[in-house]
């Protein structure tokens, strides 16, 4: 232990005399660390973090698939969830969940909260207690029970300040008393990220076509996956003979934590990659560095040698140099990452939810310690090798002897410049395919306007508004009042926003043939729209007309207007306007075609485009909609003006998330601008290394070689010519380390290509563009150290070579 510390205050000591070489090495240390702890830390978060449950392994996601829908997930309906709770031998509990928006009225005012409404068990599946009050029971998830809520521990404090006495209070919920029975910890948001949760009540014979159910179980001890979902595919097979299942869907599961975050798995997994090379880049400078003074101290190492010292004792000492450099460097690169962690997700639009944490853990400390270790034997081991070497052993006084001993050792420098150039090379196009990725989505068409819309939502509370009368006069009302807003250009409803929810029903073509039982049917996006609303989207027609007024009122107007993808899938060789299509549930009304728009992407930019239609909102009563405003002035500077209108419509309708169009798309756009952002930003910083390195050692190599070049310069050989032969070798090292660059590249983006929108493995241009740069950055690399080489005085190198 005492030589331990010796070589520690050793190492110390010998930073302190050389202090640039020390702050350089820790900083590089520290920035490469620091990436991988930056992103680590926000993996760890989401992937290694265990859910805050009792046993969280065994919380599954339940859900349905129906290939013959192209549908991936399509939810649970009740009566399938039923069947599966009662019949099931694999789980100890299931509950479900439907997603709600309550409005929370108070004082003239109200306000949308995020809800829930679960079976009374969906708390003891999750494993939690209420922290103050009592759970639900299963008398209050019976029709015609009293109305009760639940509410989540943030809303509490937020508005009650933790108010023990909350208990017991009545608050009004979509305009309809609800008591307060008990407040549940934050940990339970994970469902739906819900504040609020009131029974779900919900019954087998009123819920077969409902399947946006959030379904969760809790395997018994010892159940593997397979094994449930074997059982629960025998139950379902038995429901499709009795008749409630679906002959289309099939039953499947995942992890829970698998199924909310696992799209977030590749681009993170990338990002670690990518950081993990510029760790390497800095370790390869590192090593250069601690190489370079190695050989400088040869005589130093051969004096010891003399006195007595082992190869392995000076090997140690080495190493602890390199521990020690490794050390401040993680401990700064730690700092870094904390803080790296905490301004990406600062710059995410979307809040995390509330049960992860990105806070540092034993996992953080780990990961930290375990990249120091490995980044100090990287950076440390090869250079005290080299460094005690057979030559070391042995001092020479001649200084021909020392140089030719130096040049050999040289070329462990010049393969870490390779290695340098290689990863710099992938990191380089793992750079230009994000940022190629960004682009292709950037430049898709979205088929809708963003300029000068603002568009919010609004829900009309069940109690208030019972049937389709009061509803649709509501909006017709409400609408006119928005129009009449000074600066409304256009204003229009819809069911569904681009980029926002979904509705999926079935329809087909009047007198079109009776699909197959191995048919594909997909599910046709319908939105519900009032008149105005495609003109304020900026959506464009291809035939036919907009919706008016008139469209809708009654049986003899039932109207629709139809997507391309719809008309062409449809409607293949002919005009679809003034064709009629229904609905495909028996008795469903004819809707006679007036108009076909252009596509929009309305899942998103990079997804595909699916068949869609549009009713007008007074044939289909919503209780629901998002309000769309057409303006030539600032949209957000008219929202105080619509939420006082709202309010004087009714006190009871809050205004819902008042947003710009232009921030709905930025924001689906956040996770490919950020990923193509860091892939660049990490890009750059392993330039900036391999610039380091490559001038590094040049540098180091035309100072070993002063008097060889001096020996040419006296015998006649031009400036030129030295500063050609320099630059010449340099860019040979660049180029053999561009060429195993390329290869890397390409196995890289192949393993990663899943993640990238319409760009694949990468384009022969791009790699070009790839490899141009980095022979431009080598160039700039090796121009100072050959013009230094064609300024060696012959005169002076043999004097200091003698």
């Amino acid at each position: 232990m005492s030589d331990l510390f010796q070589d520690l205050r050793f190492a110390l000591r010998t930073l302190a005399r050389q202090p640039a070489f020390g702050l350089t090495a820790v900083g590089m240390l520290a920035l490469g660390i620091g990436a991988n702890a930056a992103i680590f830390g926000i993996f760890n978060g989401f992937f290694l973090r265990p859910l805050p449950f009792s046993e969280p392994g065994q919380l599954i996601r339940l859900d349905e698939r129906a290939p013959r829908w192209d549908l991936e997930y399509v939810g649970m309906p009740y009566p399938d969830f039923h069947f599966w709770r009662e019949r099931n031998e694999t789980f100890r509990g299931m509950a479900v969940a439907g997603g709600e928006a309550f409005a929370l009225s108070d004082e003239g005012s109200a306000e949308r909260l995020g809800g829930a409404s679960v079976t009374h068990d969906m708390a003891e599946v999750l494993g939690i207690q209420p922290i103050l009050g009592r759970d639900f029971s299963p008398e209050d998830d019976l029709p015609g029970a009293p109305d009760i809520v639940l509410l989540s521990e943030g809303l509490w404090e937020e508005r009650w300040g933790r108010d023990p006495e909350v208990v017991g209070q009545v608050i009004r919920l979509d305009a309809r008393p609800h008591e307060i029975v008990g407040v549940l910890p934050d940990e339970a948001a994970f469902i739906m990220e819900a504040r609020l949760w009131t029974p779900l009540r919900a019954e087998v014979e009123e819920s077969s076509n409902n399947y946006f159910l959030f379904g969760i179980g809790r395997l018994r001890d010892g159940v593997p996956l397979e094994t449930a979902l074997a059982d629960l595919e025998r139950i379902h097979a038995n429901l499709k003979e009795d008749g409630p299942a679906s002959d289309d869907t099939y039953p499947i599961l995942e992890p829970v934590l698998e199924r909310i975050v696992g799209d977030a798995r590749g681009p993170l997994l990338a990002l670690m990659a990518s950081v993990g090379l510029l760790l390497l880049i800095a370790c390869a400078n590192i090593a250069g560095l601690m190489l370079a003074r190695a050989l400088a101290r040869e005589k130093e190492v051969g004096i010891r040698v003399a006195l007595g010292a082992s190869r392995g004792r000076i090997v140690r000492q080495l190493l602890t140099e390199s521990f020690t450099l490794a050390a401040l460097g993680g401990a700064l690169g730690s700092l870094l990452g904390v803080w790296g962690s905490s301004a990406l997700i600062a710059l995410s639009p979307d809040e995390p939810p509330p049960w992860v944490s990105f806070d540092p853990d034993y996992r953080f400390l780990i990961f930290v310690v375990g990249i120091v270790g490995l980044t100090a034997i990287l950076s440390g081991l090869i250079p005290a090798l080299r460094a005690t070497g057979t030559r070391s052993f042995g001092i020479s006084l001649d200084a021909a002897t020392r140089s030719t001993g130096s040049m050999a050792k040289s070329r462990g420098l010049k393969t870490l410049v390779v290695g340098e150039v290689a990863l710099s090379v992938v990191l380089l196009a793992m750079a230009g395919l994000g940022i190629r990725d960004f682009q292709a989505v950037m430049s898709v068409e979205p088929g809708f306007e963003t300029e000068g819309i603002l568009t919010y939502g609004l829900a009309l509370p069940s109690a208030k508004y019972e049937d389709d009368e009061s509803i649709l006069q509501f909006w017709d009302q409400y609408l006119d009042r928005v129009r009449a807003l000074p600066g409304a250009e256009v204003v229009g409803a819809t069911s569904a926003t681009p980029l926002g929810g979904h509705w999926g029903q079935f329809f087909r073509a009047e007198g079109a043939p009776e699909l197959g039982p191995d048919d594909v049917a997909p599910v046709t996006l319908n939105r519900v729209v009032s008149p105005g609303y495609l003109e304020a989207m900026g959506i464009r027609l291809l035939s036919g007309r907009f919706f008016t007024e008139a469209d809708g009122r009654d049986e003899g107007s039932r109207a629709v207007i139809l997507n391309e993808t719809w008309a062409r899938a449809n409607f293949p060789d002919e005009d679809p306007v003034g064709k009629r299509i229904q609905a495909t549930w028996e008795g469903a009304p004819f809707m006679t075609v007036v108009g076909v728009t252009e596509d929009t992407k309305h899942y998103g930019l990079d997804e595909d485009m699916r068949q869609g239609i549009f009713q007008p909102l007074p044939q289909v009563s919503t209780s629901w909609t998002a309000i769309v405003f057409r303006t030539s002035l600032d949209p957000l500077a008219l929202v105080p003006q619509i939420r006082q209108l709202t309010r004087d419509a009714d006190p009871d309708v809050p205004v819902v998330l008042p947003r710009t169009m232009q921030e709905i798309l930025d924001q689906s756009l956040w996770p490919r601008k950020i990923v193509a952002w860091l892939f660049g930003g990490f890009a750059l910083m392993a330039l900036v290394l391999a610039v380091g390195g490559i001038y590094g050692v040049l540098s180091y190599t035309v100072t070993q070689r002063n008097l060889e070049i001096g020996i040419r310069m006296a015998l006649g050989a031009r400036d030129g010519q030295v500063l050609g032969q320099v630059l010449a070798r340099g860019m040979t090292l660049v180029g053999i380390g561009a060429a195993f660059g390329l290869l890397g590249a390409y196995a890289m983006a192949r393993a990663i290509s899943s993640i990238f929108f319409g760009v694949g493995t990468g384009s022969p241009v791009l790699y070009g563009t790839v490899v141009l740069i980095l022979l431009g950055v080598g160039v700039l690399a090796n121009l100072l150290p050959a013009r230094k080489a064609a300024r060696v005085s012959p005169v002076g190198a043999l004097r200091s070579g003698e």
